[in-house]
């Protein structure tokens, strides 16, 4: 069936990238589709395929083989052939094409990739007694919102005081006014997914990337609250314009924003000190910030398959949380926000410090 009009452009690719734009996608997004596109031309070009209409599941495959090449892992292949995926989607729901030829071809590939990035298992109870064993302000706060949101690292460093906003008695004392986004959502940490390295944003030039498709709200539970207000107490001036939530405390560099480095840096020293961190064992071996969000992802997705708590959207804030790609998954836990996600979130986030 098809859904509104049926559009028949000249050029099936801008037509597409028109219609991302529109629907809010960032550059950076459009960018990578964009680049897609222009391999899956060059592929077609090979095959003799003149229409894109005239795509077949087996020629779906071939453009996988077309893409399988030494400098590519199957997870790269797989991104690009989601992204040729969805324009056939937006084509075959609209009656342009009869059937999204990509996802039937794709459904019959076995794929080889690895998800699991992280080997290293901490046991829970060690990382309550870690955790609150950690009397240093900074490193007790950095590690709790890495395990608290499962947040990539620059999506860390990116964030600033007005991305917070907190339902507390000292809040106004503490935090600038909140960012609009988030103005009516107490307890909500915003991750802005327009930020890319180099850009200026709230005064400063940023050194990391936010890497997700879409911006999130990740609701605050009451144990992450507690500890950004002691942080908030604690935390020294800061000489950087977008008043960032971390600030460098030691070093020339002292009062200005973090960079990826040094919060390498200082959960490496964190790690060291519980045992968890050893020169040359490589990150899938040590505890790193892409180890808090394996944590994160591995213990919450366990709570949500339960059969205590069900629910067919119960999967999707985990993965919206973690600005995992996909339309579906952002478009579910944005509309369920108000209602299932932070409740789901607060009602089964595991507790650190009880």
């Amino acid at each position: 069936m098809s859904t509104g009009n049926t559009p028949d452009p000249e050029d099936y690719y801008e037509y597409y990238y028109n219609h991302l734009k529109s629907a809010g996608k960032s550059i950076k997004t459009i960018d990578y589709h964009r680049t897609t596109g222009k391999l899956f031309r060059e592929f077609l070009s090979e095959q003799d395929v003149s229409d894109e209409s005239e795509v077949t599941p087996r020629i779906a495959i071939q453009f996988k083989e077309f893409l399988d090449t030494p400098d590519r892992k199957d997870i790269t292949i797989k991104s690009h052939m989601s992204r040729i995926g969805k324009m056939y989607e937006y084509y075959s729901v609209r009656g342009t094409f009869d059937a999204n030829a990509i996802y039937i071809g794709m459904d019959e590939i076995e794929w080889n990739i690895d998800t699991d990035t992280s080997r290293v298992e901490i046991p829970m109870a060690d990382m309550k007694k870690a955790v609150q064993e950690t009397k240093h302000y900074e490193r007790r706060t950095l590690v709790t919102v890495f395990l608290k949101t499962g947040l990539r690292q620059g999506e860390v460093v990116n964030l600033d005081l007005r991305d917070i906003n907190l339902d507390h008695e000292f809040s106004d004392r503490l935090l600038p006014v909140p960012r609009h986004e988030i103005r009516e959502d107490p307890d909500t940490l915003y991750i802005d997914a327009t930020i890319n390295e180099g850009d200026v944003v709230n005064g400063r030039k940023r050194v990391s990337t936010n890497k997700r498709e879409r911006s999130t709200k990740i609701p605050i539970d009451n144990e992450l609250k507690s500890v950004l207000i002691q942080w908030l107490m604690a935390r020294p001036p800061t000489i950087c314009p977008a008043d960032p939530l971390f600030v460098r405390i030691n070093g020339p560099h002292s009062g200005d924003r973090h960079s990826d480095d040094s919060i390498k840096f200082t959960l490496r020293r964190w790690a060291k000190n519980q045992g968890w961190y050893e020169k040359g064992a490589g990150e899938r071996n040590n505890v790193t910030a892409q180890f808090f969000r394996h944590f994160f992802t591995t213990h919450m997705r366990r709570r949500v398959d339960s059969e205590e708590i069900g629910g067919n959207e119960a999967k999707y804030f985990v993965k919206g949380i973690r600005g995992d790609i996909g339309d579906d998954v952002i478009d579910t836990y944005t509309q369920n926000w108000g209602n299932y996600v932070r409740n789901a979130y607060k009602n089964n986030i595991y507790k650190l410090y009880d």
